[in-house]
């Protein structure tokens, strides 16, 4: 497993399907990369002795947690809390080629961007997406159109967390705060913001009630907007579906009177992550 893409870029941990942080190689006879915490909390739940002793989530080879290693300074972390760009207008052609040609449209990020210059009845907006590409794409996006923003990644110290959330909250002029719903989808107070945006549907109905939790919450003095993007067609459509299933049954457990709405809703969002083989079949149909 080579610790980066061909292209330079970083590698993706086969467990989170996300960026690798902490990139920690096993010790197979052929070597397989994984995040650090990803690999560990495998490891631990395939084992039920004391011993750091577990299976490799690709080859199944046993692998011992003191055999791990560590690759140090090949997944570059970046920082930066915040882009303070100059109000300046987007790179020729709109904005929307990055670096050496790449192209940076798309039906998302077209719609995301007509979204966000609307700042008359919202200033200040929330964007989830569960994707570190979706994430880069987007903050490259509001670099070319002047947009201030604030982000954090999953590989973002707790330093760069906090100085990032300090600067949303506390200036008006950052427009956008970008989230990852891996790393930020709790434990946020965004009361500052009157929009949410899910980027994309998420398996569990928990998770995004939890990221639409940062904004709609005890503080909040503004009516929150909650903007859902989805592909029609796709499975993103079907995601949909299964979500509207949980809100039913949720709304059936509270007019039950055995459950208030919180709690039903967390139960039928954990028992959602679950999937039977019909729910996988309506999905990858």
């Amino acid at each position: 497993c080579e610790p980066l893409r061909s292209d330079g870029g970083a590698a993706e941990c086969s467990i989170c399907l996300d960026e690798i942080c902490a990139p920690t190689l096993t010790n197979c006879a052929r070597p397989h990369m994984f995040c650090l915490s990803c690999l560990l909390d495998v490891m631990r739940k395939s084992t039920t002795s004391e011993e750091r002793v577990g299976k490799c989530p690709i080859c199944r080879s046993k692998i011992e947690e003191r055999s791990l290693r560590r690759l140090v300074g090949l997944v570059e972390e970046k920082d930066e809390a915040t882009d303070d760009v100059e109000a300046t207008a987007g790179e020729e052609g709109g904005g929307t080629s990055g670096r050496r040609g790449e192209d940076l449209s798309g039906a998302k990020l077209e719609a995301l961007m007509k979204l966000l210059t609307d700042r008359e009845r919202h200033s200040q907006t929330v964007v989830f997406t569960h994707f570190s590409a979706m994430q880069s794409l987007v903050a490259r996006r509001l670099k070319a159109a002047a947009i201030r923003f604030a982000s954090i990644s999953p590989s973002s110290s707790q330093t760069s967390r906090v100085k990032a959330l300090e600067q949303f909250t506390a200036d008006n002029s950052v427009h956008v705060f970008l989230l990852s719903s891996k790393s930020a989808a709790v434990g946020l107070t965004l009361t500052c913001a009157s929009r949410l945006v899910l980027l994309e549907p998420g398996l569990s109905l928990a998770t995004e009630q939890q990221a639409i939790g940062r904004v709609h919450r005890f503080g909040q003095q503004q009516p929150v907007h909650v903007v859902r993007f989805a592909v029609a067609r796709t499975v993103e459509e079907r995601m949909l579906v299964m979500h509207g299933a949980a809100s039913l049954r949720t709304a059936e457990a509270v007019a039950a009177g055995g459950d208030d709405e919180e709690s039903a809703g967390t139960r039928s969002g954990a028992a959602q992550q679950a999937l039977d083989v019909d729910q996988l079949r309506f999905l990858l149909r």
